[in-house]
């Protein structure tokens, strides 16, 4: 190796150019020898280090969603009553654009007791300056003083750069750029935009829901999708990540305040076993598969398939092949894990119903 090599001097033979940007290139040798500490989780599989794009309707709960999140990781406590998702308790900044001071009291009142102190490191600014006059710096410095590891921007539309037309793809990727590079110059900081989703919230694709080009979804860390019905109390948020796993969550959103109900999956599927046993019971406690498909306005197939699941855990029986379904009687509650079966029914009872 030549002295210039070891002083670390630059070849004189390369450009000024290549000189700055040479040194950040990194072989595949050096990465399998370094080492990196773990993404930090704030809020497990929800809240992650890094910068996170959350989407949903205007009006269906996402601020209150990121409060309780915000109350979670600022105070250490539990996480939308869930006690098994760790939390890392961290200072904590939410920037809310549409709430004032008045209105956050009331919600805070309803997420944290009175008669204790609430935290101190969980702070709220309710005005901002837009990223293009400043903005974006004075968040970065902000973070840098004050040391805030999370931190909530609702909603980033208020406080990024539109751009319309036929630059509008470049432009949504240019200013989501610009705060995934502040995010990423800040290991272990956690940075989730909130976004309104498009009117058409239930696409083939929930990335697609949100509202704007590719370019708000290309440049994220993570991207959450939080999708509920208008007047509906459960919701379920849609996660998916390039450091974590994809997973849906199911929420109730009840009195100011969401809760966990778990895996959207499993959730869904015993709400819908709910369904169709308390639809037996609006029968007088007897509805064949046509009854049921036609009360439930799902197909017959899909009733048949749930009615299958029921029967095989005690919970609905025929007391003939072709005949109706029916609930036994005093069974302990519904999809209870210790109800016994009830005995063995024909398979067939399920491909046939009364006309």
């Amino acid at each position: 190796m030549s002295l210039r090599e070891d002083l670390g001097l630059p070849d004189p033979d390369e450009s000024s150019l290549l000189q700055v940007w040479r040194p950040k290139m990194v072989s595949a040798a050096e990465l399998q020898i370094r080492k990196y500490p773990e993404t930090v989780s704030y809020i497990d599989d929800l809240i992650h280090e890094g910068l996170t794009m959350l989407g949903g309707k205007p009006k269906i709960g996402k601020s209150l969603w990121v409060l309780d999140a915000g109350v979670a990781i600022a105070s250490g406590g539990v996480a939308f009553g869930n006690r098994e998702r760790n939390v890392t308790q961290s200072p904590t900044l939410i920037v809310t654009l549409e709430d004032g001071e008045k209105r956050l009291q009331n919600r805070l009142g309803k997420l944290l007791p009175p008669d204790e102190t609430w935290p101190e490191n969980l702070r709220f600014v309710t005005e901002w300056p837009k990223f293009e006059a400043g903005g974006l710096d004075l968040l970065g410095e902000v973070i840098d003083r004050d040391g805030y590891k999370a931190v909530f921007i609702d909603p980033i539309g208020r406080l990024r750069k539109v751009s319309k037309g036929r630059d509008a793809y470049q432009g949504d990727t240019d200013a989501i750029a610009e705060i995934h590079d502040l995010v990423r110059d800040r290991p272990g900081l956690a940075v989730v935009l909130i976004h309104h989703n498009r009117k058409d919230d239930r696409p083939d694709d929930y990335i697609d829901a949100l509202s704007g080009t590719t370019g708000i979804t290309g440049v994220p860390d993570h991207i959450a999708v939080l999708q509920r019905g208008r007047g509906e109390a459960d919701a379920v948020l849609r996660f998916t990540s390039r450091d974590a796993e994809e997973h849906d969550t199911a929420f109730k959103l009840e009195d100011g305040m969401w809760t966990e109900l778990g895996d959207a999956v499993v959730y869904q599927l015993s709400k819908a076993r709910q369904d169709l046993l308390v639809a037996i019971d609006d029968f007088g406690g007897s509805a064949t598969v046509k009854d049921l498909a036609g009360y439930l306005e799902k197909t017959k197939p899909a009733i048949i398939q749930q009615l299958q699941g029921l029967r095989s855990e005690g919970l609905v029986y025929q007391d003939e092949v072709r005949g109706p379904w029916k609930k036994p009687p005093n069974r302990p509650n519904p999809l209870n894990d210790e109800a016994e079966p009830l005995g063995e029914e024909s398979e067939l009872g399920l491909l046939w119903e009364e006309e």
